[in-house]
Order: C-alpha cells, then sequence, then structure tokens
C-alpha cells in the first residue's frame, strides 16, 4: 500500500492511502499543526519495524477506511482491534510522550505499567535492537517530514498483509 503524506503549509496536512487493489482512502487533519503528521508516520514506524500487519495501517490496507476510526462507531476499549492494534496505539503514544530524551529502560518501565493497569492485552516483548530502529528510522522520517515544502508529499510503502 502507497501512504501519500501531503504537508500544506497554513491549512490542514492530508494522509491518502492507495491500495494494491487501487482503492483509495484519505484523511485531512482537523489543524495544521504536525501533531497527527507524526503521530501517522510513529505508526507506520512502529508497525514496520515491529511487523505488524493487523495493526493502524494493516486495518487499512485490507479495507478500512481512515473515517472508521473517528466516528462514534468505532470500536470501544479495543472491543474489536487486534492485539497489535492496541499494542501499537499504546507503543505509540509512549514513544511520544517520551520525546527524544526517552531511553530503553524508562519506555520499557512505561510499557511495563501501561499494560498492567490498562490495557488488558498481552504486552509486547520489544528488543532494544527494535526500539533504536524505531527511533533512528522516526527520526529520519520525522527530518523529512519537516524539511518538506507546502504542497511537497512524502511517499512511503506499507506492506499488504499476507
Amino acid at each position: 500500500m502507497v501512504l501519500q503524506f501531503l504537508k500544506e503549509e497554513s491549512k490542514p496536512h492530508t494522509l491518502k492511502a492507495i491500495r494494491s487493489d487501487g482503492s483509495i482512502t484519505w484523511f485531512t487533519s482537523k489543524n495544521s499543526s504536525a501533531f497527527f503528521a507524526e503521530h501517522d508516520l510513529c505508526h507506520f514506524v512502529v508497525e514496520t519495524v515491529l511487523g505488524y500487519t493487523t495493526a493502524f495501517y494493516g486495518m487499512i490496507a485490507s479495507g478500512a477506511n481512515f473515517e472508521d476510526f473517528n466516528t462514534p462507531a468505532a470500536p470501544v476499549k479495543g472491543e474489536e482491534y487486534s492485539d497489535e492494534a492496541m499494542q501499537a496505539e499504546q507503543i505509540v503514544g509512549l514513544i511520544q510522550q517520551g520525546g527524544n530524551d526517552q531511553n530503553y529502560d524508562q519506555f520499557c518501565g512505561m510499557l511495563d505499567i501501561t499494560f498492567m493497569h490498562g490495557v488488558h492485552r498481552p504486552k509486547p516483548k520489544i528488543e532494544l535492537e527494535q526500539y533504536l530502529a524505531i527511533r533512528e528510522y522516526l527520526g529520519e522520517l520525522y527530518l523529512t517530514w519537516r524539511n518538506l515544502s507546502s504542497g511537497e508529499v512524502l511517499e512511503l510503502i506499507f506492506p499488504d498483509p499476507t
């Protein structure tokens, strides 16, 4: 699946997914802040590095549309989401919350707390090498995104779920 992140300087950014069957879904953020683009880039990195196929982008590749995640009918408290989807959302949140100063031990500690007290799903095992790969790749994509001019597109390939 091809993902196209369209950067706009003074208006909301757009994310378009072109599935292998040619169907398309797209989403425009509510404002021009970088939060949504960076959150969705973080999902891309986490899901590709960890090999997740049923998390956010796996669901999009399998036919879900972006608006399916922003409606009152969206699953509540993970009732219909896979373990990978719930894990990915928590991992992304912890990485974004931790910022650049977060180290592997801090991340693992927060992951333990999150899955012990809030998310009733299996806790993912993330090795140091995976964590470092996520941080490095995410840093590269954030830099690429920030260096784009208004009207430019960052294009990424998400593997089709098998």
